[in-house]
């Protein structure tokens, strides 16, 4: 059996998809659009962001944050526990 190999350079190509979870549960609860929203998977003291929505983005709270730093720089941050078969 004869096959066609691609000689061109392999490229990579790298997809952001930290905003998804909070972008799916926006779309899914119209009332969350434009709120800045932290996604974790339990929902605890010591728990970190592990998705933050673009509002949130733009707050300053990033991947990794604590949810006590997060919530020190923007109180009324919307935590919410991810749905991945949503």
């Amino acid at each position: 059996m004869h096959r066609d190999i691609n000689k061109e350079k392999p490229m990579i190509m790298h997809i952001d998809l930290n905003s998804a979870f909070a972008t799916t549960e926006q779309q899914a609860h119209p009332s969350l659009c434009n709120r800045p929203m932290g996604a974790t998977n339990r929902l605890s003291k010591e728990c970190c962001v592990i998705a933050a929505s673009y509002e949130a983005k733009a707050l300053g709270i990033k991947v990794g944050c604590r949810r006590s730093e997060a919530l020190a720089i923007f109180s009324d941050l919307i935590m919410f526990k991810t749905d991945a078969p949503k």
